[in-house]
């Protein structure tokens, strides 16, 4: 086989068993297949194929992915990568798997903005740690410097379920840095043999 270790201009580093490169309706394309690797700064991508379009440094990947990018990994059948200026982004679709210390999210597809901590997951969601699963058909999700590190706003049958209590409600929205959080319409909370209802909660 063919090894490949070549440097693109923007500054991705990539490397393949075999590489195919040609253009296409005026666009520099490079198809890279079997074994590839590409690294860029602190984030590392490995999969089976992988197209990148050189002129203006998006790529596009198939096949078990897992990204690497400071402390998240994050693991789908495909990916791709849009640059965007200071927020750059990928867009994460089939099985997708966002894994970061204790915390483990699941979509159907993900948006994710390494540089800022942010993600915007789609599709039958589930957010869970040591105790507590989140369950919703959409999350946005941020890190934060507050009391458990991440804010979040999710949508569309919203359920938080921990040992000790199930929070319910159609939206809810957390503010880690005041430790708030708000449940619209249709909210319920029950915590052992006690039970609240109404069309919003504020706890």
């Amino acid at each position: 086989s063919i090894f490949v270790n070549t440097i693109i201009a923007s500054g991705w580093i990539y490397q393949a068993d075999l590489l195919n490169a040609e253009t296409i309706n005026g666009q520099n394309i490079k198809e890279l297949s079997g074994n590839v690797f590409i690294s860029k700064d602190e984030t590392t991508l490995t999969t089976k194929k992988a197209i990148l379009y050189s002129d203006n440094d998006q790529l596009e990947l198939f096949g078990d992915i897992i990204m690497i990018s400071n402390a998240d990994t994050l693991k789908c059948d495909t990916l791709f990568y849009y640059p965007n200026n200071d927020l750059d982004y990928f867009i994460a679709a089939g099985n997708v798997i966002l894994l970061n210390n204790d915390n483990q999210i699941n979509s159907d597809s993900l948006y994710y903005w390494s540089k800022i901590d942010s993600i915007y997951a789609s599709g039958n969601v589930i957010i869970n740690d040591s105790s507590t699963n989140l369950y919703a058909k959409s999350i946005n999700y941020w890190k934060t410097n507050g009391f458990y590190g991440y804010s979040f706003t999710a949508n569309d049958n919203v359920s938080i379920i921990n040992p000790d209590s199930e929070i319910k409600g159609q939206e809810i929205i957390y503010v880690d840095s005041i430790q708030h959080m708000s449940i619209l319409d249709d909210a319920s909370a029950v915590r052992k043999n006690q039970k609240l209802i109404g069309d919003t909660m504020l706890i």
